[in-house]
Formats: C-alpha cells, sequence, structure tokens
C-alpha cells in the first residue's frame, strides 16, 4: 500500500502541494485531475520519489520511500513530454530499465512497426507508445502516467488507457491527465486537486490484484552498451576531446623525450673524452709513485696509470719537430690494452711500442691502414712552455670500436719515456682502469673505505652531475610549459564535458526513473574514461613514433648530424597516458558532481 500521510510541498515561498492525506491499494487505476498549476504533477513526482523534498511522510508498505531502493524497485513511469532518449535506439528505449535491473522481457511485435526509424522521425503516437511499452517493460509494483493520453488523439487516447487499465489489474497505475471522461470511464479512483489540497477522493469499483507472471531478464554488459551507443551519437564532441587531449599529450611527451635525448647526448659527448670504467686516485698530501699504486690491489684492475702535473699530451705526429697542423690530437693515451682486439699488427711489448685505434688510425690515413704499421710516430708533451718529443713505434691498429682518438701503450709507458731523456715531474693524480662490468660507484666506496689515505672519484662523475643538475632545471622550466599544455586541455576538455553534462544530466535523470542509481553513473563516466585514454594513448603511440622516426631522418640525412636522435622512451610514454586519465577524470569531477547531486524533478522539469 501507498500513504501520503501529511504531505507539503514548497517551491521557495510558494506552498504547491498542503497537507494532503492519500492512501492507494496495491492494484487498480487511480486517476488525478484538476487546474493547471494545483500541484498534480508535483504530487506525481513525489510519490515516484524523484522529489525528496517535502515534508510529512510517504510510505509504501509501511516503509519511508526516501530510504532503501523504493524508487528503483518499485517505480515505473510515463511521462507527459515522453522522455525518449535521443542517442539510443528504439529496441533500448523500450529496454532502458534492462540495463539497471531484471525487468520483463519485450516482445519481438512491439518493434515491428519502426524497428529502425530514428526517434527524431517518429509520430507522436510512435513515440507515446515506445514511452509506454518502456513503462510496461520496467513496472514492478508502482506505474505513473503525467498526462499519458495529452498529446493523442481520440482513437489513440483509448488505446492507451485501455493499455494503461490492464496494468492496473495486477500493478497500482496512477494517471494525471486533464481528461474527466476518460478518467470516469477507466479509473477505479479519482482524486481531485485543488489549490495544493485534496478536494475529493472517489472510490468507483473494487479491485483484486491478479498475480503478474512476467519473465525477467537483464542486459550483458549494459555501462559498456550505453556509452557506445551514447559514442555513436557524440562522435563529433569526443573527437574534439580527443583532439585536445592528443594535442596537450604530445606537447608533454615530446618536450620531455627532446630533454632526455639532449641529456643523453651531453652525457655520452662527456663519455667520449673521459675514460671508461675508470676511477681516479688523488693525493692531497704528498705526490704518488707507481709503488703506490701498486699496494692498490684489486682483481678487476686492468691498468695503473700516472699522470704527471705539469706534463700535458697535445698529440701525435710523423715529424720530430712539433707542427700543430700536422699532430692528430689523442683524447686518450693511457686506454688499457686487455680486451682489444687487433685489425692489423701485434701488442705492445715494451715502452716504445704503440697500438692504435682504428678511427685514430682513418684521422692520419684514409687508406692503407695497414702500412702505418712499423712507422715511428712521435708523442708531444708539453712542458714548462717546452714541447717534448717521444718516439714510437706503431706495432698494431685495434678493430675494438672506439669514438675518441685513442692510443695504447703499456702501462706508465710515457713516464718511463721521458725520465729516458732527463725530464721527471710529482703526480697527485692516478688512474685506474677497471672491467666495464663493474659497478663504479660501489668499487669507489669500498677503496675509499681501504684506503684512507687517497680520494677516490669515479672518473667524469662530477661533471655528470653538474650536467644533471643544470638539466633537472631546464626540466623543470619545460614542465611549467607543459603544466601550461595541460591546465589547457583541463578547460578545453572540461568545457566540451560541460556541454556533454547538460545532455547527460536529463539522460541520466530519465535513467533514474528506471533504476539508475549513482553507481551506474559513475561506472558510464569511468568507462567514458577508459575509452577516451584507450583511444587517445593507441593515437598518441602512432603519432609519437611516426613524428620521432621523421625527426631522426631530418636530423641524420637532411642537416647531416648523427651525434643526436630522439630516442622513444616507453616509461615516459606510459606515464603521459596517466596524465591524460588524470586529465579526462579532473575535467570530468564538476559533471559528475553535477550529476549526483542533481534534483530528478527538477531537471525533467527543466527547472
Amino acid at each position: 500500500m501507498l500513504e501520503m500521510n501529511d504531505v507539503s510541498k514548497r517551491y521557495g515561498e510558494v506552498k504547491v502541494l498542503k497537507h494532503i492525506h492519500l492512501s492507494f491499494k496495491d492494484a487498480g487505476l487511480v486517476g488525478i485531475y484538476g487546474e493547471s498549476g494545483c500541484g498534480k504533477s508535483t504530487l506525481l513526482h513525489l510519490l515516484g520519489g524523484l522529489d525528496q523534498q517535502y515534508s510529512g511522510k510517504i510510505l509504501y508498505n509501511g516503509k519511508d520511500i526516501r530510504r532503501g531502493n523504493y524508487k528503483r524497485k518499485h517505480v515505473s513511469y510515463i511521462f507527459q513530454s515522453l522522455y525518449l532518449i535521443e542517442w539510443l535506439n528504439n529496441k533500448n528505449n523500450m529496454r532502458l530499465s534492462h540495463f539497471f535491473r531484471k525487468s520483463p522481457k519485450i516482445t519481438s511485435n512491439d518493434l515491428i512497426d519502426f524497428k529502425h526509424t530514428k526517434i527524431s522521425h517518429l509520430s507522436i503516437g510512435q513515440r507515446q507508445r515506445i514511452a509506454a511499452i518502456r513503462a510496461s517493460n520496467s513496472i514492478k509494483d508502482v506505474l505513473l502516467c503525467d498526462e499519458p493520453t495529452g498529446a493523442l488523439d481520440q482513437e489513440n487516447a483509448v488505446k492507451m488507457m485501455t493499455l494503461l487499465k490492464s496494468f492496473s489489474k495486477s500493478h497500482l497505475v496512477i494517471v494525471v491527465s486533464h481528461d474527466l471522461s476518460l478518467l470516469k470511464t477507466y479509473a477505479d479512483e479519482l482524486v481531485y486537486i485543488e489549490d495544493g489540497r485534496v478536494a475529493d477522493h472517489q472510490h468507483l469499483t473494487t479491485v483484486i490484484k491478479e498475480k503478474d507472471d512476467q519473465l525477467c531478464n537483464k542486459i550483458h554488459l549494459p555501462h559498456m552498451r550505453l556509452y557506445l551507443s551514447y559514442f555513436k551519437s557524440h562522435i563529433k564532441m569526443i573527437r574534439k576531446m580527443l583532439f585536445s587531449i592528443l594535442i596537450s599529450l604530445l606537447c608533454i611527451l615530446f618536450t620531455f623525450t627532446l630533454s632526455t635525448s639532449l641529456k643523453t647526448m651531453i652525457h655520452d659527448y662527456i663519455d667520449s673524452y673521459t675514460p671508461k670504467s675508470s676511477v681516479s686516485v688523488y693525493s692531497s698530501e704528498k705526490a704518488l709513485s707507481e709503488s703506490d699504486l701498486d699496494a692498490i690491489s684489486n682483481k678487476n684492475i686492468l691498468k695503473k696509470q700516472l699522470f704527471l702535473d705539469d706534463y700535458e699530451l697535445l698529440g701525435i705526429g710523423f715529424k720530430e719537430k712539433y707542427l700543430e697542423k700536422e699532430v692528430v690530437f689523442i683524447n686518450d693515451d693511457n686506454a688499457p690494452i686487455q680486451g682489444i682486439s687487433l685489425l692489423y699488427g701485434t701488442m705492445p711489448e715494451n715502452d716504445h711500442e704503440i697500438v692504435l685505434s682504428k678511427n685514430t688510425a682513418l684521422s692520419i690515413t684514409q687508406d692503407q691502414l695497414k702500412a702505418l704499421i712499423g712507422m715511428k710516430m712521435y708523442a708531444f708533451y708539453k712542458h714548462d712552455h717546452e714541447v717534448i718529443p717521444i718516439a714510437y713505434k706503431v706495432v698494431g691498429i685495434s678493430k675494438t670500436p672506439c669514438s675518441m682518438t685513442t692510443i695504447y701503450t703499456r702501462q706508465n709507458a710515457y713516464l718511463h719515456l721521458l725520465e729516458e731523456k732527463g725530464y721527471k715531474g710529482e703526480s697527485h693524480l692516478g688512474i685506474l682502469y677497471f672491467k666495464e662490468t663493474i659497478n663504479l660507484n660501489t668499487l669507489q666506496k669500498q677503496l675509499t673505505h681501504d684506503y684512507p689515505g687517497l680520494s677516490f672519484k669515479v672518473t667524469g662523475e662530477s661533471i655528470h652531475s653538474s650536467i644533471n643538475q643544470k638539466m633537472t632545471i631546464a626540466e623543470k622550466v619545460l614542465m611549467l610549459f607543459s603544466l601550461l599544455a595541460v591546465i589547457s586541455s583541463i578547460f578545453l576538455i572540461g568545457e566540451v564535458c560541460y556541454y556533454l553534462s547538460i545532455t547527460k544530466k536529463k539522460d541520466f535523470a530519465i535513467m533514474n526513473c528506471f533504476g539508475a542509481t549513482t553507481l551506474d553513473h559513475l561506472m558510464f563516466l569511468f568507462i567514458e574514461v577508459i575509452f577516451i585514454t584507450v583511444v587517445s594513448s593507441f593515437l598518441l603511440w602512432l603519432i609519437y613514433e611516426e613524428i620521432v622516426v621523421f625527426i631522426n631522418f631530418m636530423i641524420q640525412n637532411l642537416l647531416i648530424n648523427s651525434s643526436f636522435k630522439l630516442v622513444i622512451d616507453y616509461m615516459l610514454y606510459f606515464k603521459v597516458c596517466l596524465v591524460g586519465a588524470a586529465i579526462l577524470v579532473i575535467s570530468e569531477i564538476v559533471p559528475l558532481i553535477s550529476t549526483i547531486r542533481m534534483n530528478t524533478s527538477r531537471v525533467l522539469k527543466g527547472c
């Protein structure tokens, strides 16, 4: 039984309903009539639980309808404005409640006349029929009808009332109408509303409720199907949303890809001018000797080299007299011999023999590299404005890849050769070369612990650290620009979301009348975010990959510069996709809150 106990309703200062006392049985057709503006539709919305802002109590089977799932479990509707959802086809409009709860099955005969006709192309009578079928497919206990015959001719109005009368044998059907003659013909009870009060309540016939044995079912993956229908009809707006987020994510992605690639290039450049896999040894208190280095024990050491404080290698050439234009600059003259493979010749057996790296040999001569074997070359060291030549014999050419111009000598060979010429100096710096598989940071800590009188540093570490600090500052600046792109996208996408939320809000209000809950709306928006995130991430990857390939082609072929190239960063791509999802979620927050807080009755009335 449905009861209203002293129910009143206000819209601002206007009291629309005043102290309503009514009770309705579990079956039968109740007609409510009265002048326009007397509160009939408002009364119907209160009975349906669409508007819960009233004083007094409305009870269904002794329980307050504002508690529990009264609206979702027990009520269905036929509205005066019909409220069909434009982006759903006819079949899905008819079975709207199936998306949210188990409801009576729809028969094929219900669709036979206008199965493929768009909602906008249907006549008023056809729309009314869809609304009636939708109500019959969602009806549980109570069917509320607001002017169901208002837009129909007499013939269709009679058909509608006949249909409602058949429903009333097993359900409570409450009809608001201006057509008193129809109500008197079909109603079991008549309620007259005047100035917000019940002026008359007549019981015309007694109804015995019949059993309703309709089979029920529910649509599988309802939220996914709803969103796909929504996507098809709003594809232009969603395309704008995708475009906005793609532009934003591409800006972020390429900003940090460029930064990362530039940092990598700089570090590689630094590495090419510093000894690889090496740790420097420094003594501030006393000069280092070869015996001091020999005392440092580690099985992974390949070579130990001392560097004289005031001696600088200017390069190597064929003439004993130093001429800058005829000398090849050498980046590294102390690389360890162990681990290299030879293209020609043999390894050095004494301090006067050297091996040239292949790129060093190519910088001397472009062809007949083998002809360099056995030739005499001079290494020039500068000391106190004096250039000292040291004679070497080329005994081999290495084929091991090396980005620097390099010569390979025996350990501390140049110190011994300078001493032979009578030159001797102090050394406070040495370098230990290790196998490339060793973790140098761990090793440096261990050496510092074992030899407290010496200072150990990973070669090039301070330069790398300085570069990292400067690049971090640059990245922060780039991040600020990226943040502007993100904020712009949020506003742009938010504007699209707000426009879409206007249509969603009314559609969600209609769904509320047929069983949708806040969770259903959340699931709908969740699928929207997931769908757009997946599509935008896929498109982002395709565009990102193609642009990286194109830019690298331009750099390496048109600019003839292969030292720099963009590198695809998979982890960065993944993080940017998460940022895209976050942008969508943030953009959806306002429409979501608006949807959750909406007053269904006021939305349907257009307030």
